[in-house]
């Protein structure tokens, strides 16, 4: 349903990308490239979140990705990999 409400609206999906795409460089980069950058992204998260329809979207990607990371934990500790021989490859 967020989906749907954001995608009825093309500069909120814009926004809504260009917010994830900088979050993504953010908690991908090194140390001395995230100086500064912390703070502008909380403020534009903090803006963004002001309209409902962007924050229902928001949370529920959060919902999603904390889902799917929660799988991938499960699945990783019920396969009991045994990975030592190829961890010069990993």
């Amino acid at each position: 349903m967020a989906d749907i409400a954001l995608h009825a609206s093309p500069e909120k999906v814009e926004k809504v990308d260009a917010f994830r795409k900088k979050n993504y460089r953010y908690q991908n980069s090194t140390s001395t490239e995230q100086a500064g950058v912390h703070l502008e992204l909380y403020k534009e998260r903090e803006e963004l979140r002001k309209d409902i329809v962007i924050d229902r979207y928001l949370n529920a990607e959060l919902v999603l990705c904390r889902l799917l990371r929660q799988i991938s934990l499960e699945i990783l500790n019920l396969a009991e990999l045994h990975l030592d021989s190829l961890e010069d490859i990993l």
